[in-house]
């Protein structure tokens, strides 16, 4: 096949793929463009998460290695899988790939709106007297547990954790060595935790943390449940009131949060006035696309239009409500395109490059739509899968087991204040109830009766088998690795504080074949789409 017609093709692909539908008679209809490549803001696309998240504007190879800290991980992630992407679509000749013009515009009217609220929102500041006031309001009553910060690997064997302590205790790098450890795994991580709190750890992890001092030695290797620790402490922070700087940026944002929506209608009250604004709509439109739907500056548009201004959004067309919500975002993306505020957005580093980061991200996905249609498994071949990935396939472990929970925030409470003293005697009730349970020898008939009947505390008894998944993902996930005989630490969820005890456990069982022949050929599209997705990223031979 010549370069020209494999071009050809692909073209078509990316023509057809991911289309992008809309339950509406506005919608696409004969003798209009096909449907656009499905990219949306609200999409997984490692480009358009990676300019919010990753500043995608100075992204580089050289940026994407520079992520220092471990909130930063992630976001280096998918600045790299970006960069990946778009160097895969220029290496291969894959850039020259058309897309519709209106594709241009409607990732035009996301961008502009997604960027111009980050900037808005930004902007606004509030006054250190505001500030102060919503410290006093939302955590003067509030105290932290001792934490601490520090630096650590979690080596998979105790081979692997000796040959890195002892390299760190030769003088090497903290962070470079975590830095390749995590990299040989295919993970981004340099180690780095920042205000570890004691009553979220594991007691022994954190005792080792909190006993050794800050800056000095590693300590290590200890063996955990999911691997082999080394760590070294950086900073210990006694337990007392939170201090304001630490919680200033939180208490920011939440000020943005709260004011911005006043400030957003005021906004577009004040455009809206200056192009003259009138809605034209009929209270119960037909949906006819030539129906006029608002005047602006003198010019009408029509639900065509409006529908052209609102890509990707979904409705009911039978309610005429739905035209009605429809027109007033058309009108807000229209108002917001025609402003000084667009314009100094499209001139933006971040906006020039997240828009040809996307364009790369459809092409790429188009190429890898086409190449994944030619996968086809046969009976043989999920049948073999299933074999190879038999663990992924057993039935959820069974457990008897005691669950001990206490409600941390009463609905009943809405001050801050009470709510903060309702969890703090929440939380102390619940430590002296597992520090009795446990210096009983935790038998399965202890008497939590006097607990109970406050109302505040429910216990589980161990009286059936039941699978982990029968508790919740918290429970479920802490259950995964634990013991026969084995006592959790305190576990904290949005609403309660818990621990549970392990009095018995047997592992699950193979599921057959037949029962799961449709999730096996799921998992292994899945397997095959990242298996090629990965080839298309490292070679242009493959699959195109």
């Amino acid at each position: 096949m010549t370069t020209t017609n494999r071009l050809l093709l692909l073209a078509m692909a990316l023509l057809l793929a991911g289309a992008c539908a809309r339950t509406s008679p506005t919608a696409s209809t004969a003798g209009t463009p096909a449907p656009l490549p499905d990219i949306t803001p609200h999409s997984h696309s490692p480009a358009l998460m990676a300019v919010y998240l990753a500043g995608l504007d100075r992204l580089s190879p050289e940026r994407v290695l520079a992520y220092s800290t471990v909130s930063d991980n992630d976001r280096a992630t998918i600045a790299h899988d970006a960069l990946r992407v778009s160097q895969a679509v220029r290496q291969c000749g894959w850039a020259d790939l058309p897309v519709f013009p209106e594709f241009h515009q409607w990732l035009d009217i996301h961008l502009v709106s997604r960027l111009w609220e980050n900037d808005a929102r930004e902007a606004l500041t509030p006054t250190a007297e505001q500030l102060a006031e919503a410290y006093t309001r939302q955590h003067a009553d509030r105290r932290f547990p001792d934490r601490v910060a520090g630096q650590r690997i979690l080596a998979r064997t105790r081979e692997e954790a000796d040959e890195l302590a002892a390299r760190l205790r030769a003088g090497e790098d903290f962070t470079a060595v975590a830095k390749e450890y995590y990299a040989s795994l295919g993970e981004v991580n340099d180690g780095m935790f920042a205000n570890l709190p004691r009553d979220r750890a594991n007691d022994a992890i954190f005792a080792a943390f909190w006993s050794a001092e800050p800056h000095g030695p590693i300590f290590g290797p200890m063996e955990t449940k999911h691997g082999w620790l080394i760590g070294r402490t950086l900073a210990k922070h006694p337990a007392g009131p939170i201090p304001f700087d630490e919680v200033r940026d939180t208490l920011e944002r939440r000020w943005r949060i709260e004011r911005f929506p006043t400030w957003r209608e005021d906004f577009f009250t004040a455009l809206e006035q200056q192009y003259g604004v009138r809605r034209l709509l009929p209270e119960a439109p037909s949906g006819d696309p030539a129906t006029p739907a608002y005047e602006m500056d003198g010019e009408t548009r029509t639900l065509a239009d409006v529908n052209r201004l609102t890509p990707g959004v979904f409705g009911d067309p039978a309610n005429p409500k739905f035209y009605h919500s429809l027109t007033e975002r058309a009108i807000r993306a229209d108002l917001l395109l025609a402003s000084e505020e667009a314009a100094r957005i499209r001139a933006t580093p971040t906006y020039r490059t997240l828009h040809a980061a996307l364009l790369d991200q459809a092409r790429f996905q188009a190429v890898a739509d086409k190449a994944f249609t030619t996968i086809a498994p046969n009976d043989a071949d999920l049948r073999a899968f299933h074999r190879t990935h038999a663990e992924r396939y057993l039935t959820p472990p069974e457990v008897r087991l005691l669950a001990v929970t206490i409600a941390r925030n009463p609905e009943s409470l809405v001050e801050p204040a009470a709510l903060n003293a309702a969890s703090r005697e929440a939380w102390q009730t619940i430590t002296k109830l597992r520090e009795a349970f446990l210096a009983a020898g935790a038998p399965e008939d202890f008497d939590f009766s006097e607990a109970e009947s406050t109302g505040a505390v429910r216990v589980h008894k161990p009286t059936q088998w039941q699978s982990i998944e029968d508790f919740g993902r918290l429970v479920e996930m802490n259950l995964v690795d634990a013991k026969e005989g084995e006592t959790s630490e305190l576990l904290i969820d949005e609403t309660s504080y818990m621990f549970f005890h392990v009095y018995g456990w047997r592992a699950g069982e193979a599921a057959p074949f037949e029962e799961i022949a449709t999730r096996v050929h799921d998992d292994f599209m899945a397997a095959e789409r990242a298996r090629l997705v990965e080839q298309l990223l490292t070679g242009c031979d493959s699959g195109s």
